[in-house]
């Protein structure tokens, strides 16, 4: 029994993590657009600055991809903000 519990409450907590997660990727997806096109700069120009692909910045976008704190904080540093603006 004590290991039903602890599987399921596991379980339970990676789902919520996993939900928190696709929160925080649109979030970031939605702050990373509008600033990216504030700047008046094109997926691809913000991606040359940051060494990523066009298509994967439009997928951090939309949310298609999560990113890592790694590469969140050189599209910030290139859009010219702090990372903790990103999630605002």
């Amino acid at each position: 029994m004590f290991v039903d519990i602890v599987s399921t409450t596991t379980h339970h907590d990676y789902i919520t993590i996993e939900i928190m997660s696709k929160d925080i990727c649109k979030i970031f997806g939605k702050k990373l657009y509008k600033l990216r096109t504030e700047k008046g700069l094109s997926q691809e120009e913000l991606g040359f600055e940051v060494n990523l692909d066009k298509s994967t910045i439009g997928k951090y976008e939309l949310a298609k991809r999560c990113i890592n704190i790694k590469t969140a904080k050189q599209i910030a540093d290139a859009l010219g903000v702090k990372l903790s603006d990103m999630l605002d």
